[in-house]
């Protein structure tokens, strides 16, 4: 299982239009999800799914950080997930449009925490504990909007409990059809409306 799963597309837009598909609730419905989404620090809110007859799927988010056009975080969390991930979005201009890196961590803490509790086990993360303090946010230097690379984030470590194989591929194949197909045809209609 990886920890992490960092995807790293370009698209031929402005690092403000590509960040608009981002954070307009609207845009965000087209392309991802339906949404209440806010562009506030410290706004919940949900995305909803009902692709599938007699099946709804509800994520359960928050902002905790907001750096127009650069970079945006949010928690993230199903009703399979004890603790919430993460989905940090980082846009980066280069000369032929906008790099966009996705990166979702917390997938192993999720895998980790249902194994454990199937066996029993109480989870150690504190119910009181902000997505914010769980993640370290507060203490992230801001993006500079001067910097050349995207963020780094190493090579995911790999984990396996028994013969499970507790990957994110779940998430994986969902955010590369999102980034691949279905945002860069909303990009277009953006962009020429």
């Amino acid at each position: 299982m990886t920890d992490s799963l960092v995807l790293n597309e370009s698209y031929p837009y402005t690092p403000s239009q590509v960040w608009r598909a981002l954070t307009n609730p609207k845009a965000l419905a087209s392309w991802l999800m339906d949404n209440n989404f806010e562009p506030c620090v410290g706004h919940q809110f949900q995305f909803t799914d009902v692709s599938l007859p007699g099946n709804k799927t509800v994520i359960d988010c928050e902002v905790i950080a907001l750096e127009p056009p650069h970079r945006l975080m949010y928690t993230w969390k199903t009703a399979e997930m004890s603790v919430p991930s993460l989905v940090t979005w980082v846009l980066m201009p280069i000369e032929s449009g906008t790099q966009v890196q996705l990166h979702h961590s917390g997938l192993q803490d999720n895998a980790l925490h249902s194994t454990i509790s199937s066996l029993g086990i109480k989870s150690s993360v504190p119910s009181q504990t902000s997505p914010a303090q769980m993640y370290g946010v507060s203490g992230q230097p801001p993006l500079s909007s001067g910097s050349s690379t995207l963020i780094d984030y190493g090579q995911p470590k790999p984990m396996s409990i028994g013969y499970a194989d507790i990957s994110g591929t779940v998430w994986e194949p969902f955010w590369r059809h999102k980034l691949q197909e279905t945002l860069p045809n909303d990009l277009d209609q953006l962009t020429t409306a």
